[in-house]
């Protein structure tokens, strides 16, 4: 592959970055301006039946663009109660809308679904401050603009099939390198934004010009309990091909420190 190909899907890995961290800030900060009233937020409780016992549940309900995500137009969130102690989440296609809506994220990360008021309280102190919470959205975000930009679907129950098929296949794959390279790819758009400024970025992300030693940091990574699993299972395919595209994203960043001196 040409260094210019290369560059090209560099820069596609680092867009799309930028729009899931915008989308995660805009939510988080739509969560901390309002007040603890579903009213206030303009989200709908409901109970919800997909059909199936482990989804259907209670939960609340707000559009993408209501919280200023214009970008995701007909997308619509539903926070519920966690399955297990941490935050999981899902990406659904309902062929019967809910509210108007059939692309839907799920995320199941409050402690309780029995009273709405100690529920809703819940979900915004995950969706504002709670870091794993913010690695699941952007998971999630990530499988729906590669299902709408290069029509990346998971068509098949991979967990069934046991953890090292679920973490390696490609349905998976991009959205668990974006949590990954998520530390590394938002020193890079700070450095793309302000490019007078990618020194400041450098030491604020704790760049190091040595590609093993910011490997070795990034590969023993552990975010949120997803990625665990991504690091501990993947296979040599699956690990040849996210050194490669760590080790293009750390050679631009190094590009553009380059530029700023």
């Amino acid at each position: 592959m040409r260094y210019s190909q290369i560059l090209e899907k560099v820069q596609d890995d680092l867009d799309q970055h930028k729009a899931v961290s915008d989308a995660v800030s805009k939510l988080s900060q739509y969560f901390y301006d309002e007040t603890n009233s579903a009213n206030d937020y303009g989200m709908k409780w409901a109970d919800v039946n997909f059909g199936d016992p482990e989804t259907n549940g209670t939960y609340f309900i707000l559009p993408a663009k209501q919280a200023g995500l214009t970008e995701f137009p007909d997308l619509m969130f539903l926070f519920g109660k966690a399955k297990i102690r941490h935050t999981t989440g899902m990406n659904a296609r309902s062929t019967k809308p809910i509210l108007g809506h059939t692309k839907l994220i799920l995320i199941w990360c409050a402690r309780t679904d029995a009273d709405p008021n100690t529920m809703l309280a819940q979900i915004k102190a995950k969706v504002v401050g709670n870091f794993e919470t913010h690695h699941v959205l952007k998971h999630e975000l990530t499988h729906y603009l590669d299902f709408q930009r290069r029509a990346v679907a998971n068509k098949e129950d991979t967990f069934a099939k046991g953890y090292e098929h679920y973490y390696n296949n490609p349905s998976e794959y991009n959205a668990y390198f974006t949590n990954l390279a998520d530390h590394l790819m938002g020193m890079i758009n700070g450095m793309r934004r302000e490019p007078d400024h990618a020194q400041t970025y450098a030491d604020l992300y704790d760049y190091d010009p040595d590609f093993m030693t910011m490997l070795k940091d990034i590969m023993t990574a552990s975010a949120f309990e997803g990625l665990r699993g991504f690091l501990k299972y993947m296979n040599t395919k699956t690990r040849q091909k996210t050194l490669k595209r760590l080790y293009a994203l750390h050679q631009y960043a190094g590009e553009l420190l380059a530029k700023a001196h």
